[in-house]
């Protein structure tokens, strides 16, 4: 009886261990079950509160970028919050390269981005970036801020303000460098106005003009204007130019262009004339020397024109058009871009078409959808000339109103 009864005591305590040991271990992953759970919510919160920031602060870059340099909308003081999960914020020249965390304080790039955790965010800010380096070390605080479940963060003052080629993002009473260096340096603003580039001759191969009032009201309003333009034949040479246009103001067959063909046959060179209503193609382009663009998207990028008597036969241009263009450049043809101010109020010229060719010759040049230079109606005259074979015998130029290049 006695050895019964300790056996049956001893097998209840055992039980009770079992029991007890069993809680512990289902208690343990319980609690770690309710870690994961909170560290994941925590993580998840980062991730949402740092995407939300970096969009912020990716958005008042583009809205920037799009702003005069000098104008009082052109630079921004701000604050911005991440959390401490961000360990990086940074600027990369493709969205291939973003795991490419420069360790330098500056990165430049047309994307920033931002690494959280494992992931990296890049958005686009349609213009070149200088970005001083967002870098958080984790530390004790961060650890500690962890353990209570808490979000630490970091504030950081930076200073947004339009460059010449870009914008730039820097930490609070940082200093920009000429971030524009090799990539610009084949660019020659040859005519400057009231503080803007207006027109641009690029690699020797391309000009960019932004009025097309010069040509248009040629030559009584604007006297430098058929100079400039037998300069530019001159310039880039040969003896074929192909004039293409879109819109029936700039039809170069019209009466108003009279005196600049003559100049340029007498000059000469042959003009042949092609109307945007069927694609450019390498048959259109490869026996001509030089391709002059009159506006081009006048009609096919604006709807609320398309149907008035201005446009009455276009095609919309294709990527198929831009590497036939880049194709001639690339095989010595030279072009000039003539397009226009642009203007928010009317139904005045985008710049898609001239950016997506200037992309495609793979500048980093970019005509902005402004207004600058001119009143539409007073000529801004200017003598800001740079000296080039383009200018000479210029000393005065005037413009309508033009849109801005930047590189």
């Amino acid at each position: 009886m006695g050895v019964r009864s300790v056996s049956t005591k001893g097998l209840k305590g055992i039980t009770v261990w079992i029991w007890i040991i069993g809680g512990l271990i289902v208690g343990l992953i319980l609690f770690t079950i309710f870690i994961q759970l909170i560290s994941y919510i925590m993580r998840a919160r980062e991730v949402e509160s740092a995407k939300s920031t970096f969009q912020e602060l990716a958005n008042d870059a583009r809205n920037i970028c799009q702003t005069i340099a000098g104008a009082a909308s052109s630079k921004l003081e701000k604050t911005f919050v991440f959390p401490d999960a961000v360990s990086d914020v940074y600027s990369v020249t493709s969205v291939s390269k973003s795991a490419e965390i420069q360790s330098e304080v500056r990165s430049y790039g047309r994307y920033l981005c931002m690494k959280i955790y494992e992931e990296n965010v890049c958005e686009n800010i349609q213009c070149d970036v200088e970005m001083s380096n967002i870098k958080n070390i984790p530390s004790l605080t961060t650890t500690i801020n962890k353990i209570l479940g808490k979000i630490g963060t970091k504030e950081y003052k930076l200073d947004i303000a339009k460059a010449f080629c870009g914008v730039s993002i820097l930490k609070y009473g940082q200093v920009s460098t000429d971030f524009c260096g090799e990539k610009c340096s084949d660019v020659v603003s040859l005519i400057g106005c009231q503080g803007h580039s207006v027109v641009s001759l690029i690699s020797n191969n391309t000009l960019v003009m932004t009025d097309f009032s010069p040509i248009y009201d040629c030559c009584s309003n604007y006297p430098n204007a058929l100079t400039f333009l037998k300069n530019v034949a001159k310039y880039f040479g040969g003896s074929k130019i192909l004039i293409v246009w879109e819109s029936n103001f700039t039809n170069p067959a019209s009466d108003r262009y009279v005196v600049i063909n003559d100049a340029l046959r007498t000059s000469g060179f042959e003009i042949t004339s092609f109307r945007h209503k069927e694609k450019l193609t390498a048959e259109n382009l490869d026996r001509e020397d030089q391709v002059w663009i009159y506006l081009p998207g006048w009609c096919s990028e604006q709807p609320e024109v398309q149907r008035t008597v201005e446009c009455t036969e276009f095609v919309k241009w294709d990527q198929s058009e831009y590497e036939a263009i880049r194709n001639f450049v690339n095989s010595d043809g030279k072009l000039f871009l003539v397009t226009d101010y642009s203007d928010n109020t009317s139904p005045y010229t985008k710049q898609t078409i001239v950016n997506n060719i200037l992309n495609n010759l793979g500048q980093s040049t970019k005509v902005l959808e402004t207004k600058v230079c001119g009143s539409q109606g007073i000529i801004a005259k200017t003598n800001n000339i740079t000296s080039n074979y383009i200018t000479q015998e210029i000393s005065e130029f005037g413009f309508n109103a033009a849109s801005e290049i930047v590189c």
